[in-house]
C-alpha cells in the first residue's frame, strides 16, 4: 500500500503549477551543459543521492539521476538534497540503482521553461522522434548506450506500469506499454533491459508522457 501511494503523490502532483512556479536550480544547468555529463563524477563525490547521468542526444535531457527512498523525496529537491521546486530526475526508489533490473522508470518534472523532461512530448511528432532517437546512460563510469523505442500516453495510476515492485522484473510490460505507443521505432526484444521516461502531461493531470527506451548492453 505504500509503495502505491508513493507514487500517487508524483501521480496527483499539479504539473501547471510546477511548471509557473519553478526554476531549475542553477547547478544542475550548469552541469547538465557539459558533454555527456562529464561532471558526473563531481556531483557523485558531492552528492549521496546522485547514481547515474542521463543525456538524450540533441535534446535538454541530459542531467544526473538520484534516487530517493521514495518517490516523492526529489518531487521538490534537487540533487544535494535541498529545497528546489523543479525537483530532480530521479529514479523509482524500487528500482535496483545499477539498472540490473529489466524495467526502471525515471522521472522527472515537465518545466515551462524547457528543462528536465519537458522535452519528451516533443516525441509524438515522428519527424522528431526519429531525429532523437539516441542517448546515454552513465553509471559509475560505465557508459551503457540507449535506444529510444516508443512514445506513449499512459494513465498516471496505470499500475502495470508503475507499480515498480512488480513491473521492475516483468518483461510483459515492454510489450504492453509498445502496444499503447503512439510513435514506435526500432524493436521491442522481450530479453533486453528498458528505462522508461516519465513525466507529466500538459492538458490532463491524470496522463503521463513516456519514453520507453532499450538498454544497449554488450
Amino acid at each position: 500500500m505504500l509503495s502505491i501511494l508513493s507514487v500517487s503523490v508524483y501521480a496527483l502532483v499539479d504539473a501547471e503549477l510546477v511548471s509557473r512556479s519553478a526554476t531549475v536550480d542553477s547547478r544542475i544547468i550548469e552541469a547538465a551543459k557539459l558533454e555527456n555529463g562529464k561532471l558526473f563524477g563531481a556531483l557523485e563525490r558531492d552528492s549521496e543521492y546522485v547514481i547515474g547521468w542521463l543525456n538524450i542526444y540533441n535534446t535538454h535531457i541530459n542531467y544526473p539521476i538520484t534516487q530517493g527512498k521514495d518517490n516523492a523525496w526529489f518531487l521538490n529537491r534537487n540533487y544535494r538534497g535541498e529545497f528546489a521546486t523543479a525537483g530532480s530526475i530521479f529514479l523509482d526508489y524500487r528500482n535496483q540503482n545499477d539498472f540490473t533490473d529489466n524495467f526502471s522508470i525515471i522521472y522527472g518534472h515537465r518545466m515551462g521553461n524547457g528543462e528536465m523532461f519537458s522535452d519528451i512530448h516533443y516525441f509524438e511528432d515522428k519527424k522528431y522522434f526519429n531525429e532523437h532517437q539516441e542517448g546515454l546512460l552513465r553509471l559509475r563510469g560505465v557508459d551503457i548506450p540507449i535506444s529510444i523505442v516508443a512514445y506513449a500516453k499512459i494513465d498516471a495510476r496505470d499500475w502495470t506500469v508503475y507499480n515498480a515492485e512488480k513491473s521492475r522484473n516483468d518483461n510483459n510490460v515492454v510489450s504492453y506499454i509498445f502496444k499503447l505507443a503512439k510513435v514506435r521505432g526500432g524493436y521491442a526484444d522481450m530479453d533486453g533491459d528498458y528505462i522508461l521516461l516519465s513525466t507529466c502531461d500538459g492538458s490532463e493531470k491524470d496522463k503521463r508522457d513516456v519514453l520507453l527506451a532499450r538498454l544497449v548492453r554488450g
